[in-house]
């Protein structure tokens, strides 16, 4: 197996450390006993229950209060409308101490405003680059902690979620709705939440795998069309290309199981691939370069022993084709689970160091 890891290095950074007995808690379940809860199953329809549909906040966060914890689902899926409804809300109502965790978001974010600092705070469980500048002073914080054990920390009531803001396709004829390009940690932010409130948005490719949720889990929806949020690949420099090609060469072998991630090595190393065979691909993260190499044959997911013939990730980051690619295709399988490599044959961990 062939790892990169990658490391983000901050300044002044304020860290949230867990408290020890959850820290043991997320490793030894068994010896350190804490609180259960009842978790939700997204696919169970909740009899008798329908959302109630809101036309602003006011209507669709009336039962929150100071102290709550708020999880927002992020990536290319940060519902940036239904954010801005609750942001407002917040500081209408002058809440306190409120927490919202999320792992990185895309576009406007106002819980990080300076404003917004004595109503709500910012959480990272896994940051992205609008919520680094808070976080190094001081105004947001931010976890370290792999993203695979996040789930834990909802699922075993570590933080006990009264609310999840979500960006969900409509409802199917079965009453379905999607997560679009991000299931990631968010499914299980679903199970253990009190509430749901849901951006009903018709732009939100439908994913399928574990990407679905009754509409009947909602206390609330509001409608919001919006695009996903793209993300356009920069220009590799000669280095990144040479290090892409190094790898592709020389570490990868035909039928690999690849996992990729976010930055310009996993995205040079799948530009140099286009001569493999019957590659296969488990992902954390899947953008627009699987999308040639499945098209031109290269990944065929054949030699897969969890989920063969399948493209199976965890979310979806990349240019507007990426989602168009990702919309109803059979292909692609969104999954909260990617601890199965210990199954594949010949896995490769691609990811990005920063420096």
């Amino acid at each position: 197996m062939f790892s990169v890891c990658r490391q983000f290095y901050f300044s002044k950074v304020t860290f949230v450390a867990l408290p020890s007995k959850y820290q043991r808690a997320l490793h030894h379940e068994s010896k350190h006993k804490i609180e259960k809860i009842k978790l939700r199953e997204p696919f169970a329809v909740v009899a008798g229950n329908l959302p109630k549909t809101a036309l602003n906040g006011e209507q669709a966060f009336n039962f929150l209060n100071d102290d709550a914890k708020v999880f927002i689902h992020g990536g290319a899926a940060t519902p940036t409308i239904l954010i801005s409804e609750f942001y407002n809300y917040v500081m209408a109502k002058k809440l306190k101490n409120i927490s919202a965790y999320h792992i990185h978001t895309e576009g406007p974010f106002p819980i990080i405003n300076p404003e917004a600092s004595s109503h709500v705070r910012s959480v990272s469980l896994f940051t992205g680059s609008n919520c680094r500048d808070p976080i190094k002073s001081g105004r947001a914080d931010y976890v370290p902690i792999f993203l695979s054990e996040i789930p834990l920390l909802f699922r075993r009531n570590i933080i006990k979620l009264d609310l999840a803001l979500l960006n969900i396709s409509p409802p199917d004829v079965n009453g379905y709705c999607s997560l679009g390009p991000s299931v990631d940690v968010t499914r299980a932010a679903i199970e253990s939440a009190k509430h749901l409130v849901g951006q009903i948005n018709p732009s939100l490719p439908v994913t399928s795998g574990d990407a679905h949720v009754h509409i009947s889990n909602f206390t609330s929806i509001i409608h919001g069309d919006m695009p996903c949020h793209f993300m356009n690949p920069r220009q590799m420099t000669e280095v990144e290309d040479k290090i892409g090609a190094l790898i592709a060469d020389n570490l990868i072998d035909d039928g690999a199981t690849l996992q990729t991630g976010i930055g310009a090595i996993p995205d040079s190393v799948l530009d140099k691939l286009s001569n493999h065979r019957n590659l296969g691909v488990h992902t954390e993260m899947f953008s627009d370069g699987i999308i040639k190499l499945v098209e031109n044959g290269v990944i065929t997911n054949a030699n897969k022993v969890v989920r063969p013939g399948k493209v199976v990730t965890s979310f979806v980051i990349g240019t507007e084709n990426v989602f168009k690619f990702l919309h109803d295709n059979p292909l692609i399988g969104e999954s909260l689970q990617l601890n199965f490599y210990c199954c594949f044959y010949k896995v490769f961990q691609i990811n990005f160091i920063e420096y």
